[in-house]
């Protein structure tokens, strides 16, 4: 098959554009206890890497009754650092990227330990107490037993202003064994914890009462009827409820309302049965009642392309109107190709006081669902009773580095960036970075290319631009430089990188369609099998790497290794688990009229500075191609892979795409003081192509 017929049949897979059909919403739009009109939306709300979501609404202090307050939402990040995300928006159709919960290294040292690509910060929530913000998580050992109390890191964090990294606080913890805790304040003032305890232990859901400060239980006196400390009830988990027989019931949150207590949950795993499930009770400890329709959001057992819908939370907004928010994957009930993972989506939510109303049940008989709430089901486009479009709450109005609406893409010339300058907020390593590891730099004055006069470094090319800058040799452009790791991307083993880490940065795929290009200088050594490039990253287990890679010639015989040759590929391979499609590794030596500048020597021996321009492009639902040309000069275009994206569709994290750096076990420690040789980044590109809800 010829190289043109494989790409033909390759494009032949993109799928035609659709009418999205929009779910019938009205009776919920009608119901509300607003009159805001109903408007049309679009899931998920936050795309690409945004599972198990949490939201809140607070009010404005402004003392104005018509104001729409802010809208928060957090979701969790497994090894990714920053970890918890947190998101605002003022109408629940435009959020920016303001910070994170974890956001300093000291804050959780032990993220950096963390084994298995399921490991790390699991479902946080979200609240907002007298004056202060709470994310109560658990940071999840997950390759330790279940029974081992270790395994289950739970943590609460609090802050004054979620805008301001340096607010959230070091973690307080405590103790249960289990998983996905959510603070409740009952009338009284008094906080409890709900959670997941290990469902393979014994599946239920469990409740405690804590001081949040300290992370202590507090003692239940709740039934004494005299002062006699004596008899109060030694603090302890009591569960509440075990769900309604699904699979690891988790992800609780209780809300009280109209004189119940209501305890929302997750059934099913986090896979196509995925549900959620609800029940009420009269008094805090129970008995719950299930609802009668359970459950009450799912789209299993549908041909919709929103799967493994679940892990729900419930939140109202300024005008009464109730809304949940969820976790769902772009799937399709195929289940095989989803690599931006578990996104988050929103649904309008009718939640009447209670009344004598009835329905039929599905098995024909009458229930009474006075005060129950009603979800729409998730699909692509919605109608519900939004907030008015809020134009003045933009937090990029002061061009400041600390908040981002990451939706837009990223079109990054790094060569006009100031040392000093941070990295973009939504910008994401795996597991905390190492110090100095990725620093804002001058390019060295030896590897400044000028197109036009291959040899000589006496002027050069800003990225993208046909105008030549004097350089003076006191003065070279800036690029984002990153030392190499002695670990590539897999690492240890494929779960493991210990203290030494993994030089990687990228950012989420948030979109169906893309365009993604880094523009690179790079001078690989003779010692190492030094590499850089960039990749689709999901895990250190899953992920489509293209590079550039300095390899020994080993059809030289009686040669020690370090008198062998070596020559520079461009070079595509990957990693995955299962039955998933992975294409064979590919490599190409570099073409020699690739290199724009260095000496005789350097050429005879394939070791003058790359100027490259790197590319991963998703083509269509399905398909990534890997290209690779020499900057400024696209017609040299050399796409040498395409890759189905279900070797990235796995687990419960999504798709990276960012920049890596390794000697690939070469060297002493994972510093860049091994000997190997650092990629300089000149520009990034994040081009958004397309988003298929359909």
């Amino acid at each position: 098959m010829t190289a043109l017929s494989t790409i033909a049949r390759l494009l032949a897979l993109l799928p035609a554009v659709v009418a999205v059909n929009v779910p019938n919403t009205t009776s919920l739009v009608q119901n509300s206890t607003s009159s805001t009109s109903p408007a049309t939306f679009t899931n998920p709300i936050l795309p690409g890497f945004h599972p198990d979501p949490s939201c809140i609404h607070v009010a404005d202090d402004d003392g104005n009754s018509n104001s729409p307050g802010t809208f928060f939402c957090v979701s969790s990040s497994f090894s990714a650092f920053p970890g918890l995300p947190i998101h605002a928006s003022r109408d629940l159709q435009h959020w920016s990227l303001i910070g994170h919960v974890v956001n300093r290294r000291s804050q959780l040292p032990a993220l950096v330990e963390t084994n298995r690509s399921t490991s790390g910060l699991w479902a946080p929530t979200l609240r907002y107490h007298g004056g202060t913000f709470y994310v109560v998580t658990t940071l999840v050992n997950d390759e330790r037993p279940q029974t081992d109390v270790s395994r289950w890191d739970n943590l609460i964090f609090q802050a004054d202003d979620p805008y301001d990294a340096s607010s959230w606080t070091n973690p307080t913890r405590f103790n249960f064994t289990g998983y996905d805790p959510s603070p409740f304040w009952d009338d009284d003032g008094r906080a409890y914890i709900v959670a997941s305890y290990a469902w393979q232990l014994q599946p239920g859901i469990q409740l405690a009462e804590i001081d949040l400060d300290t992370g202590e239980l507090v003692s239940d006196d709740s039934d004494d009827s005299d002062d006699d400390d004596s008899k109060a009830t030694a603090p302890s988990w009591s569960t509440i409820w075990t769900g309604t027989g699904g699979l690891a019931p988790e992800g609780p949150h209780i809300y009280r309302k109209d004189g119940w207590y209501y305890l929302l949950i997750a059934e099913g795993g986090t896979g196509l049965n995925h549900m959620v499930t609800m029940a009420r009770s009269k008094t805090l400890k129970g008995p719950y009642t299930p609802h009668p329709n359970n459950p009450v959001l799912t789209n299993a057992n549908t041909t919709e392309y929103f799967q493994t819908v679940g892990h729900a939370d419930l939140f109202s907004d300024a005008s009464g109107n109730w809304w949940a928010v969820a976790l769902a994957t772009r799937s399709g009930p195929g289940y095989t190709n989803y690599p931006m993972g578990r996104e988050t989506v929103l649904t309008p939510v009718e939640w009447p006081s209670p009344s004598l109303e009835h329905a039929s049940s599905t098995n024909g008989t009458d229930a009474l669902l006075s005060g129950w709430p009603r979800f729409a089901p998730v699909r692509g486009a919605m109608s519900g009773p939004l907030p008015p479009v809020d134009k003045e709450f933009d937090p990029d109005d002061d061009d400041s580095d600390d908040y981002t609406r990451e939706l837009s893409g990223d079109d990054i010339d790094f060569a006009k960036w100031h040392a000093s300058r941070r990295l973009p907020p939504h910008f994401t390593y795996w597991r905390p970075p190492v110090e100095g590891a990725y620093e804002i730099v001058p390019l060295p004055a030896d590897m400044v290319a000028n197109p036009a006069k291959p040899k000589s470094n006496t002027t050069w090319h800003s990225a993208g631009s046909s105008h030549p800058v004097t350089n003076n040799s006191a003065t070279t452009p800036n690029a984002l430089r990153l030392l190499p790791s002695t670990l590539n991307l897999t690492g240890l083993d494929g779960n493991y990188a210990g203290q030494k880490g993994q030089t990687f940065v990228g950012r989420r795929q948030q979109h169906t369609l893309f365009t993604f290009r880094v523009d690179l200088t790079f001078q690989p050594t003779a010692l190492h099998e030094d590499e850089a490039g960039i990749s689709v990253f999901l895990t250190q287990n899953h992920h489509l790497d293209i590079g550039l890679v300095r390899l020994e010639d080993t059809t030289v015989k009686n040669l020690t290794f370090s008198e062998r040759p070596s020559w520079i590929f461009v070079r595509f391979q990957g990693i995955t688990t299962g039955t998933a499609t992975l294409p064979k590794p590919v490599s190409m030596v570099v073409p020699a009229q690739w290199h724009t500048l260095g000496t005789a020597e350097q050429f005879r021996n394939d070791a003058a500075p790359l100027h490259v321009t790197l590319q991963i492009q998703a083509a269509n639902a399905t398909h990534y191609s890997f290209s690779a040309w020499p900057t400024l000069a696209e017609s040299e275009m050399r796409t040498i892979a395409w890759a189905n994206n279900d070797a990235v569709s796995w687990g419960f994290t999504g798709a990276l795409l960012g920049v890596y750096c390794t000697t690939n076990g070469g060297g002493a420690n994972g510093t860049g003081t091994n000997g190997g040789a650092p990629v300089y980044i000149n520009r990034w590109q994040y081009t958004p192509l397309g988003q298929f809800r359909n």
